[in-house]
């Protein structure tokens, strides 16, 4: 065989497979929906990851800020901690990176007048989401009883809309700097404990959106919702996650709730 069969050997094989990358055991591809749109993601797989073994799933939705095709912004507020030896250690799970499109939300928004869908539409990004969480299920390689959610702003507004339309599939979520339609959540059937985070100083979504959306959980279901408003934290990234350690916190938290509830 030529070397440059070899190379067109080689080449092929990488564009028909994902890339995995045996340092950080991290599989990158591409998704593509039953509409024909594509979602770049990263999955993290466990150390001594067992191909055969169904894993507990965080979902991790990223901001406006990390939008894009490279299959690698996504990453950029949660990297040091998916990362990190002794989490990957405490913490055998599978966690999902999706990216959403540049222009695109993972659930269209009005910015401006600051309204939210009443029902994530199969032309959102958010639904291509739970295909892919759907593909990884029939796969056989997560756990449905421990698929958790964790969304920062525009991220948050989804995991918000998952607790909302989507009531069997995550059974815990985290929303950092989120907002979803209230009426809309007061009619919804919430069985998702949520943790609700929000910085009182944020100058791009108000706090007063987790606020109202935890006042309204908190009335009409019997899971656990907790509400943590942060003294003069703006940013999401900087402010409000301050170090390793507390954001830690927050995720073994998760898995305790969900352990709770399960």
């Amino acid at each position: 065989m030529t070397l440059s069969r070899i190379f067109l050997t080689l080449l092929s094989f990488l564009l028909l497979f994902p890339f995995i990358f045996s340092k950080d055991k991290i599989v990158k591809d591409i998704f593509i929906n039953i509409q024909g749109e594509s979602t770049p993601y990263c999955l993290i797989l466990p150390e001594n990851y067992n191909p055969k073994k169904q894993y507990p799933l965080i979902l991790f939705l990223h901001g406006g800020g990390e939008r894009g095709v490279d299959n690698h912004s996504q990453m950029k507020y949660v990297s040091g901690l998916f990362f990190d030896k002794q989490f990957r250690k405490n913490m055998p799970c599978l966690i999902l990176l999706p990216q959403c499109p540049d222009g695109e939300y993972w659930v269209n928004v009005d910015r401006i007048n600051w309204k939210f869908p009443e029902k994530t539409t199969e032309k959102e990004q958010l639904n291509s989401v739970v295909e892919l969480i759907g593909k990884l299920v029939d796969n056989k390689k997560v756990d449905t009883r421990q698929i958790s959610a964790v969304g920062l702003s525009m991220g948050g507004m989804a995991v918000l809309n998952l607790v909302r339309d989507y009531p069997d599939l995550i059974r815990s979520a985290i929303s950092v700097c989120g907002a979803t339609n209230i009426e809309a959540l007061k009619k919804a059937e919430v069985k998702t404990p949520v943790w609700f985070i929000h910085g009182d100083s944020d100058p791009v979504v108000p706090a007063y959106f987790s606020r109202e959306a935890y006042a309204v959980m908190k009335e009409k279901t019997t899971t656990v919702v907790t509400l943590n408003i942060g003294k003069q934290c703006t940013t999401v990234g900087v402010k409000l996650l301050p170090s390793q350690t507390f954001c830690r916190g927050f995720l073994n938290n998760l898995f305790f709730i969900e352990r709770l509830y399960l």
